[in-house]
């Protein structure tokens, strides 16, 4: 999934502008790809409760990888747009650093509960 989100994101950013949406709805758009690639990338290296492997050792780790993979995605997006005939917009790297920090958010809370869960359910079967 966290490559489908990632050529999908490449796609829409370096297509002309003409058939893109205008501001402010372009912002929203921008806030909401980054926080589904800012799951995406969360849960692709999510270290399970019951696996000790995994490329990062704690979630925490995957928390901060995933913010710096996705805002250098979102950076070099933004870099590169001028040689597509775009234009490069800090106020959409903004958005997409929000879009980042609700998906983070959205994926530890959830992953915070699920892992609870699972916790006490390991209690309750001892």
């Amino acid at each position: 999934m966290l490559s489908v989100m990632l050529l999908l994101i490449a796609v829409f950013s370096l297509m002309p502008a003409s058939s893109l949406p205008s501001p402010p709805s372009d912002k929203i758009a921008h806030l909401a790809s980054y926080a589904l690639l800012a799951i995406s990338a969360f849960l692709s290296f999510f270290v399970s409760p019951n696996e000790e492997k995994g490329l990062f050792k704690s979630n925490i780790k995957v928390l901060i990888g995933a913010f710096i993979l996705c805002t250098l995605f979102g950076l070099l997006l933004e870099l590169i747009q001028p040689f597509f005939n775009r234009s490069s917009d800090i106020l959409d790297l903004c958005a997409n650093m929000g879009g980042i920090v609700v998906g983070l958010i959205v994926s530890f809370t959830f992953i915070k509960l699920y892992t609870n869960h699972l916790l006490k359910g390991k209690e309750s079967a001892i």
